[in-house]
């Protein structure tokens, strides 16, 4: 295995700034975060997917424990909280200040058709970014990762698991299936 380049800690503070400010959720920033860093070669494929991992697993808020990861990765316990730290300030801000605004403005009828088009955006977020990541992870077996993909969207919609049975048996189902090297 070839060592992990490693970006600075300026450049990845950047990077998760630019990431909480422009990105809805947990999944769709970290689905840019990996054309941030891997495809640029600041980090290897190898190391985002266990981070991704990882942060999916950890009970909490998802993103910010990727941001911990990647911030242990570049300097150790300091760029952890420093990462963490810009990830939540600037998601706080945004989130505060949008929340004064629509306070102050949900009497207005444009707003209501405003939050349904804001849903309905949010919902095609999530929808490429699961087409994104399982393209990225699965490339080797693609009708394997679709396969596994289906039964795990099943699984949920039919209540048969929870979200975090459906990332443990994807994450040792794909272990043993989705595998390269078989």
């Amino acid at each position: 295995m070839t060592p992990d380049p490693r970006p600075g800690l300026g450049t990845v503070l950047r990077l998760v700034a630019r990431a909480s400010a422009t990105h809805i959720g947990g999944t769709p920033t970290q689905s840019w975060l990996r054309t941030a860093l891997v495809d640029t070669g600041r980090v290897s494929a190898d190391a985002f997917n266990r981070w991704f991992a990882v942060s999916r697993l950890t009970p909490g808020t998802n993103l910010l424990a990727f941001y911990a990861v990647l911030g242990h990765h570049i300097a150790r316990w300091p760029g952890a909280l420093a990462c963490v730290g810009v990830g939540t300030a600037v998601s706080a801000t945004i989130a505060g200040a949008l929340g004064i605004l629509y306070v102050r403005y949900a009497a207005m009828a444009g707003v209501e058709r405003f939050m349904a088009g804001a849903q309905a955006a949010a919902v095609a977020v999530l929808a490429w970014t699961a087409v994104r990541l399982l393209a990225a992870t699965a490339a080797e077996r693609p009708a394997r990762g679709a396969a596994l993909a289906a039964v795990a969207l099943l699984a949920v919609w039919w209540d048969a698991l929870t979200p975090i049975g459906v990332l443990l048996g994807g994450a040792a189902l794909g272990a043993l299936w989705l595998r390269g090297d078989r």
